[in-house]
């Protein structure tokens, strides 16, 4: 069975594939195992950028045709079926590439329906930094929509704990009783988490912010190409000054956005960790609403956290990809390397993960509901002991003092509890700090909003582009 299988996969390897050709190829005979190892995931991964790649060819175009490599009519057609291609690629469901990868697609469907001038376009570039320019491109864009996500699951999280902040809940330190905290609190806590993590991205999405469309191979091209233009036009904030450093960056700058990404996965696993614990029988803080849990084939009472579980398995998942991305990167000189195609899929992969994890996240919310029984019966006298050393601070004595008072009252079984106070303090339970974290908050997402409406405004100039000619 297991020789069948080799044989058989062997002769699928082995058929012709159904593909114009190469671009690079110049007529030779290639062997067909070779090449399907080498196109790899291409077709599929590919699916993702070629709406990037179509603004980067019009910006391209647009540049050559003020340069005077095409003519104003060229521009024309071009801009038409490039904005044609971006819409057809914008849909969840997008036509199927049956080129070596998107790149290819896209010259051959420019030379099918528009004649000599998809020829013409790849003057001045590579399909190196061809696919350099689309992966930052989609990288910004999809930082971008991660940061937004990331922004709402921020906002619901001070609501949640704006409706439970009197709610309390004992906090915990090695995961044993330490001191009374609430929810407010520990939404807070994650809430804050995320705005940092948004306030973070800026950095990366200003390392992203190059344009390096123009580095050609990695050495530039010996022509006098406009690079400012183009990154004006795809509203790039700069040009990446280095044709070489535009492929020795492959690799680094998706580690940053991978490494953005990974970092809130760590965020969202903590918080995730807590619900899943906490909506277990022996804790019971909270509960999940029945159509946001699962059962079980064989145990009829069984309820379980399933989409908590998988979303903490997705932030791991994450971290494994940027791992992943990291060893794929290391260990080569510099230029461009073949390795780098390997890049693109847990790249794009990662990003996906995430954005579906933050969804869920934000409906699990709306299916969570705190048992205030429960967390009322878990506040023992215990949680108390440093607010009755404080208060023996207070009253004049040293605090070493008063710790050892209250751990000899505790041993002795002569704890008693103190009446509670609410903690004034920035942070603590009843002064959480939620009106402070929705000013943050506001601020940026005002910032991630501005970068969505620049990417936007990068489509509508190639769509007004192609409708000023018509």
């Amino acid at each position: 069975m297991a020789a069948w299988f080799i044989k058989r996969s062997s002769d699928l390897l082995q058929r012709p594939l159904e593909m114009s050709k190469p671009l690079w190829n110049k007529g030779e005979d290639v062997d067909q195992l070779m090449l399907a190892f080498t196109i790899g995931e291409d077709r599929t991964v590919d699916q993702a950028i070629v709406f990037w790649d179509c603004l980067a060819s019009w910006a391209h175009a647009t540049m050559l045709t003020e340069i005077g490599f095409l003519t104003i009519e060229e521009l024309s057609n071009l801009t038409k079926v490039l904005a044609q291609i971006a819409e057809e690629f914008s849909h969840p469901v997008k036509p199927e590439i049956q080129e070596e990868d998107g790149h290819t697609y896209l010259e051959d469907r420019l030379v099918r329906e528009v004649g000599e001038a998809g020829k013409k376009i790849h003057t001045g570039r590579s399909r190196n930094d061809q696919v350099a320019v689309a992966l930052r491109l989609w990288l910004m864009a999809d930082l971008t929509n991660q940061m937004l996500l990331v922004g709402q699951l921020s906002q619901k999280l001070l609501d949640f704990g704006e409706r439970a902040a009197k709610i309390s809940l004992p906090g915990y330190t090695h995961l044993r009783k330490a001191m009374p905290s609430n929810w407010a609190q520990w939404a807070v806590a994650t809430s804050s988490a995320l705005a940092e993590e948004s306030q973070a991205g800026q950095g990366v999405y200003t390392r992203l912010d190059r344009c390096p469309l123009g580095g050609a191979a990695g050495f530039g091209v010996p022509l006098s190409l406009d690079r400012e233009l183009v990154a004006r036009l795809l509203g790039f904030s700069l040009v990446q000054l280095s044709p070489t450093d535009v492929q020795n960056s492959r690799g680094r700058m998706e580690l940053a956005y991978l490494s953005q990404l990974d970092s809130i996965g760590l965020v969202l696993e903590r918080w995730l960790n807590d619900i899943w614990l906490y909506t277990s029988e022996e804790f019971g803080y909270l509960s999940l609403s029945q159509e946001f849990t699962t059962g079980s084939s064989i145990m009829p009472q069984k309820r379980n956290p399933d989409a908590v579980e998988l979303a903490r398995a997705c932030c791991r998942e994450i971290r494994g990809l940027r791992a992943s991305v990291s060893y794929l990167a290391t260990g080569l000189s510099g230029s461009y390397h073949r390795d780098f195609q390997r890049l693109k899929a847990p790249t794009i992969r990662a990003g996906g993960i995430l954005a579906e994890t933050l969804k869920v996240c934000l409906a699990l919310i709306d299916n969570m509901t705190v048992n205030e029984s429960r967390c009322q019966q878990a506040m023992s006298d215990d949680l108390y002991a440093t607010q009755a050393a404080v208060d023996l601070v207070r009253g004049g004595m040293a605090f070493r003092d008063a710790y050892g008072v209250i751990a000899q009252q505790l041993k002795e079984g002569t704890f008693a509890r103190p009446e509670s106070q609410a903690e004034t303090h920035l942070g603590g339970p009843g002064n959480e700090g939620i009106a402070e974290c929705r000013r943050d908050l506001a601020k940026l997402n005002e910032y991630w909003e501005q970068m969505a409406f620049r990417s936007a405004c990068t489509l509508y100039r190639m769509k007004s582009a192609g409708s000023e000619t018509e």
